[in-house]
C-alpha cells in the first residue's frame, strides 16, 4: 500500500472513530432500528406454510450393501425410489420476541435519556449515561446478528430451490448438486443434533448456489416429513 493511501485511510479511520464517539447514542438508535426492522421484515416473508417435494433415488444396483439414507430420524430403503413431501415450520418465536422487545427498549432509552438521537454528545466519556450507550453499541451486535440470520434465512427459504444433500451428522458438513449438476456444500452444526441422519434437504439460491442452507442447520425453522411413498407412486 502506498504511503499516500495509508495516510488517507488512517485519517478517515481517525475521523470515523471520533465521529462514532460523539454520536454513540445515534449508533445505538440506528442499530436498534435496524434490528427491529429485520425482525419485522423477516416475519412478513411467507415461509411458514411452504411445502416441498423431493425424489430420493434408489441406490446403484451394483452396490451389494448400500447405506440406508436417513432424514429426520426416518430411514428409507435404499433399493427403492422414494418421493418425499415435507413442510417448513417456524421456531424460536420467543427469542425473536425478546430481540424485538430489547430493540424497542433501546430505542426508548435513547429517546428518554438523550432526546434527539441525532444530537452529538457535548462531553464525550464524562458521564455514566455515555458509558452505558458506549457499551450498548457492542452489545447490540449480538441481537442484530440474530435478527439478520432470521431475515436472510426466511428470504432464502421463500425463494430457494431444493436438493438432496449428503450430511455428516457430527460436523454438519453437507454436499449437494444444483440444477446444473455442479457440486456445492457447506457446514452448519445441526440444530438439534440427530446422529442417525446422513442426508438433508438443501435450500439454495438458483442465482447463487453458494448461498445455501441445509435442513439440519436451520436456526429459526424446522423440517417436518409429511409423507413418503416408495416406487413410482405420487
Amino acid at each position: 500500500m502506498k504511503p499516500v493511501t495509508i495516510l488517507i485511510v488512517g485519517a478517515v479511520t481517525t475521523l470515523a472513530v471520533f465521529a462514532a464517539e460523539s454520536y454513540v447514542a445515534t449508533i445505538v438508535f440506528l442499530l436498534s432500528c435496524l434490528t427491529l426492522f429485520l425482525v419485522l421484515a423477516g416475519t412478513l416473508v411467507p415461509v411458514h406454510s411452504r411445502t416441498g417435494r423431493l425424489v430420493l433415488p434408489a441406490a446403484d444396483p451394483a452396490i451389494s450393501s448400500p447405506q440406508w439414507p436417513c432424514l429426520e430420524s426416518q430411514k428409507f430403503d435404499p433399493r427403492q425410489e422414494h418421493r418425499i413431501e415435507f413442510g417448513i415450520e417456524t421456531k424460536g418465536f420467543g427469542l425473536l420476541a425478546a430481540i424485538g422487545s430489547a430493540a424497542l427498549w433501546f430505542i426508548g432509552l435513547v429517546l428518554a435519556k438523550h432526546g434527539n438521537p441525532l444530537r452529538p454528545y457535548p462531553a464525550v466519556g464524562e458521564t455514566g449515561e455515555y458509558l452505558i450507550f458506549f457499551v450498548l453499541v457492542f452489545v447490540l451486535f449480538v441481537p442484530l446478528s440474530m435478527a439478520a440470520g432470521w431475515f436472510f434465512e426466511r428470504r432464502l427459504l421463500a425463494s430457494s430451490m431444493l436438493a438432496v444433500g449428503g450430511l455428516d451428522p457430527n460436523t454438519g458438513a453437507y454436499t449437494f448438486c444444483d440444477q446444473h449438476g455442479t457440486h456445492y456444500g457447506g457446514t452448519k452444526k445441526p440444530v438439534p443434533p440427530r446422529p442417525q441422519d446422513n442426508i438433508c434437504v438443501v435450500f439454495y439460491s438458483p442465482k447463487n448456489p453458494d448461498a445455501n442452507r441445509s435442513s439440519a442447520g436451520l436456526m429459526f425453522h424446522r423440517l417436518r416429513l409429511l409423507a413418503a411413498s416408495a416406487g413410482g407412486a405420487a
